[in-house]
Formats: structure tokens, C-alpha cells, sequence
């Protein structure tokens, strides 16, 4: 049925640790989503191994299309993918042959209307899990702060940032949030800002913040990758001037 997406996980809980082997065997799996109790999920490629890195994953992903494309050209709209580095960067490389720096110059220029629709239909999307980014988020967070209270608001406000569909949308939020937590004293402005991510906020949301905080589980090295990667990678990042910008607006308004 179209369109179709793919759900792309890797786990190291299928394979019992081997002997002598200093690296775990981990289960990569190319799934097709269920459709009820009726219909699993169902496991379309697949492979193991135990290296966790963007050579091997986008080769066996490349050779994936190679073989479905004798079969069907049927396209592939969208892969959804865990907080991995490996995963994403070879999603990309594989189904797009575009590296994570395009995929950002692409992806904002679509956000700022200089891509049109059609100057999407040959990529397929990659869809980030949403409760991995959180987890990612909250734990930032608990570095940063012991207030449960706080740790709760900014989280519940980035879900709602994380989730906007235009950037005019996601001004408005994180414009507020900057200026609720970079303010020292209370102020109108502050008030107002409160107002917006309280608003926001309490609007209807599937499932309980704490319920999907515990959908999947994030590997410590998709962190550190990210993290060593985030050096060359975010500063290029056309999405940094536009949010820095309004970061130093926010804290000009807030002295």
C-alpha cells in the first residue's frame, strides 16, 4: 500500500555474546509496519553484524534497493530510524546518496519555501523517532538542572517545538522558551512568553510524556557519535544562523 515506510532498527540483545569477541554481533532489521494484532510487523531485510558504522550499513542498504528494484519501482517515501548516527547518516547515503550536510541545505530549503513539493518526490524522508530526540533532550536537560518542575516544562515545550510544521511555528515556541529561561527576573514579557509554551503545551498530545519516554531504548554511543560529529557538522548547518538569531533576540529583550 502506498506510500510506504520502512522502520530501520539495530539491536544487540539478539545474539549472545561470543567468546573472545571484543565487539557485540548486532541484529539490523528493514521492517514493514504492522497493521494490528492480525498483521505484525514484518521483517523485509535484515543482517548481523558487528560493526556499527556507515560503511556496512549502507552497503547492505544500497544492495537492499539494488534487489527491489528488479522487482518493483515502487518508491521508498520514508524510513523511520532510532537517535543512531550510523543509522541516519546511512539512510541518507543510501536511499538518497546525499550526505547529512545536503540533507540540512535541502531540508531548509524546503522549510523556507525555495524547494516545492515536487522537488521532493525523489527523496525518501528520514523520519526521526520521537521518543529517542526526548530521551536525548531530557537527559541534556538533567544536566543542567535537578528541578524535576523544569525539567518537565522545557521537555514538554521542545516536544511541542519538535513537532511544529512550519518554521514560523517553531519562532513562536522557541522565541518564548529562549526567553523564559535566559530572563533572571520575572517581567511582562516573561509572562507573555510563559503564556505562549503553557498554551502550546496543553494541547492534546497521544500518550503520556513518561510513557514515551521509555519507547526504545538509546544506545550511549549514538550520543557520543553525535556528539563528535556535531563539531564539523552543526556549525555548517543553515538551521544555526536562523535559531541563533533568535536566541540573541530573546536575550536582548531579557536585560
Amino acid at each position: 500500500r502506498l506510500p510506504v515506510s520502512l522502520y530501520l532498527d539495530a539491536t544487540g540483545g539478539v545474539v549472545s555474546k561470543i567468546a573472545d569477541q571484543p565487539k557485540r554481533i548486532l541484529y539490523y532489521s528493514l521492517t514493514l509496519p504492522g497493521k494490528g494484532r492480525d498483521t505484525p510487523p514484518l521483517p523485509i531485510c535484515e543482517m548481523l553484524s558487528n560493526e556499527h558504522s556507515v560503511p556496512p550499513i549502507t552497503y547492505w542498504l544500497m544492495q537492499f534497493i539494488l534487489h527491489l528494484s528488479k522487482y518493483t519501482q515502487i518508491h521508498i517515501h520514508q524510513v523511520e530510524t532510532d537517535y543512531s548516527w550510523a543509522l541516519m547518516q546511512s539512510v541518507l547515503l543510501g536511499f538518497n546518496r546525499e550526505d547529512i550536510t545536503a540533507y540540512l541545505e535541502r531540508a531548509f530549503d524546503i522549510s523556507t519555501g525555495k524547494k516545492t513539493q515536487d522537488d521532493m518526490k525523489p527523496y525518501t524522508v528520514l523520519h526521526l523517532c520521537s521518543a529517542h530526540i526526548l530521551k536525548a533532550v531530557r537527559q541534556a536537560i538533567s544536566k543542567q538542572t535537578d528541578d524535576q518542575g523544569l525539567r518537565d516544562f522545557v521537555t514538554f515545550a521542545f516536544a511541542r517545538l519538535q513537532n511544529a510544521c512550519s518554521l514560523a511555528e517553531t519562532r513562536h515556541i522557541f522565541s518564548a522558551l529562549c526567553s523564559v529561561l535566559t530572563t533572571p527576573k520575572s517581567s511582562e514579557n516573561v509572562k507573555a512568553s510563559l503564556q505562549i509554551l503553557e498554551s502550546v503545551i496543553a494541547k492534546p498530545q497521544e500518550g503520556k510524556l513518561d510513557e514515551t519516554m521509555e519507547t526504545g531504548d538509546m544506545e550511549k554511543w549514538d550520543c557520543e557519535d553525535i556528539n563528535n560529529a556535531a563539531t564539523t557538522i552543526v556549525g555548517s548547518s543553515p538551521f544555526i544562523p536562523y535559531f541563533r538569531q533568535i536566541f540573541e533576540e530573546a536575550k536582548e529583550h531579557s536585560t
